[in-house]
């Protein structure tokens, strides 16, 4: 009877010691996942992140102005070159390539682009870009294309 009273007292006491260690790996877990987080900075895609989110109608009817176009710009990813067709040349008046790189804003470009030409990209880190295209026409009329580049 002894002997069995003993084992029992023991099995006990070594779940008490069981959900300790648990506990203990539970608590480091979330601490150093606590730790790693606090340590990096959060990049808003640009500074004036709610300023541009309050006069994000004038993109989407920008988009929708370029989506209307007979001839577009394209990207050939392969040769990292923007065309752009001969027979915008009167609709492309001043415009703007922004190269984005989302989680580095310190690797973003942008490249002012004054008439309608093929345009051969900058050599790009390996990574994920983004690609905007904002140029207006003669009548100042706002067009917009994206691209997204997983290099």
């Amino acid at each position: 009877m002894k002997n069995e009273t003993e084992k029992e007292a023991q099995k006990k006491s070594y779940w008490g010691i069981g959900i300790i260690i648990a506990y203990a790996c539970f608590m480091s877990m979330i601490l150093t996942l606590v730790f790693k987080t606090t340590g990096k900075r959060p990049e808003l895609v640009s500074d004036d992140y709610y300023k541009k989110g309050v006069s994000y109608q004038a993109i989407i009817e920008a988009r929708k102005n370029a989506d209307s176009l007979a001839q577009k710009p394209q990207l050939i990813q392969s040769e990292m070159l923007l065309k752009i067709p001969k027979e915008s040349e009167d609709n492309f008046i001043n415009g703007k390539l922004y190269l984005l790189r989302p989680n580095d804003k310190n690797m973003d470009r942008e490249i002012n682009i004054d008439k309608a030409e093929n345009i051969k990209l900058p050599k790009l880190q390996s990574g994920v870009w983004q690609l905007s295209l904002n140029w207006q026409d003669s009548q100042n009329k706002q067009y917009n294309m994206q691209w997204n580049i997983y290099k």
